[in-house]
């Protein structure tokens, strides 16, 4: 009988295969399949995931913070009955365990974590109709300066109980252009007011990949020095900057505001063993056929299901 021909998958497999023999560093460096890139006939979940390392069950407190899709994670792990850590209530709250509402960049994160452990002394701003505003953490306002201080009392407290009870805590960054007070260098949460706004004070930039890094350090070192027992999963949000505060392209802007996060994401998971990379950013952009809605930012809800899956299939015990 003649041999069946080939199918095209089998051609393309074949063709890879004979490529990557060719490559002097794989013989050299013993690489594996995994850390070359595929074609698409090999590109799934076994080609982008990490060795499982299952450090979650139901009992486990896990606690988050982060970006938008913070809240997809918090909610996920809410609806399917983890043991969430959760303080405070109300919008502030739904985005992670805390009050920290939506935390966008590496500099509010190093903030809000040092706040917690009274290492860091928030700015006020005052808006034109009398009101406070909290430009550390996104649309915090008070209505006079009395409630500030109380609120602001009871919120660090709130976050100091969600970092020390957790065991795990789940950071999802966001992006690396922020704006920050040029005076004390101190970074905003977003834009201030347009009533509240001081062009002598405030400004914008785009935080560099070293900036990143070292305010991660800054803010998991403290942690641990607090709660030594918790383990830190970091994972780069997919949802696309807004609008790019310089006059460039968004898209290009947003290439090289994720670049900048992924490299401290990667540089702060080798620095410390308590830190481990989760590849959620990758799984969207390369796995998902339309993994965006139609404003292709919002991320739609089958493609949260395979990212937490696979979250799950690395962290959560079988």
């Amino acid at each position: 009988m003649p041999d069946h021909p080939d199918t095209d998958e089998q051609k393309n497999r074949k063709r890879f295969e004979r490529r990557v023999a060719k490559f002097s560093e794989r013989t050299i460096l013993g690489l594996s399949t995994k850390q070359i890139y595929p074609p698409a006939i090999l590109m799934d979940l076994a080609a982008i995931l990490p060795e499982r390392l299952p450090l979650i069950d139901r009992k486990t407190p896990v606690a988050s913070m982060g970006s938008c899709f913070a809240r997809e994670i918090r909610n996920h792990l809410v609806e399917h009955d983890y043991n969430y850590v959760q303080y405070g209530e109300g919008r502030v709250a739904r985005h992670g365990s805390a009050p920290w509402e939506r935390v966008y960049n590496t500099g509010c994160i190093a903030q809000e974590i040092a706040r917690a452990f009274g290492a860091f002394e928030p700015d006020r701003m005052a808006t034109g109709d009398g009101r406070i505003i909290d430009p550390h953490r996104k649309g915090i306002a008070f209505d006079n300066a009395a409630i500030a201080e109380t609120q602001l009392v009871t919120y660090a407290g709130q976050a100091r109980s969600a970092l020390m009870d957790a065991r795990i805590f789940i950071v999802t960054l966001g992006l690396s252009e922020v704006w920050y007070n040029r005076q004390n260098g101190k970074i905003y949460a977003e834009a201030p007011p347009r009533d509240a706004y001081d062009a002598s004070r405030d400004d914008f930039r785009l935080l560099a990949p070293h900036e990143n890094t070292d305010y991660l350090k800054r803010a998991f070192t403290l942690l641990r020095q607090n709660n030594p027992e918790v383990e830190i999963i970091l994972t780069v949000s997919p949802v696309p900057l807004r609008a790019t505060f310089f006059k460039r392209s968004a898209i290009v802007s947003n290439t090289v505001s994720k670049a900048s996060v992924i490299f401290a994401a990667h540089e702060i998971s080798r620095q410390f063993d308590f830190v481990h990379y989760f590849p959620g950013y990758e799984i969207t952009h390369t796995l998902i056929k339309e993994p965006f809605d139609w404003d292709l930012r919002h991320v739609r809800k089958e493609a949260v299901k395979v990212i937490m899956a696979a979250f799950e299939q690395t962290f959560v015990h079988s």
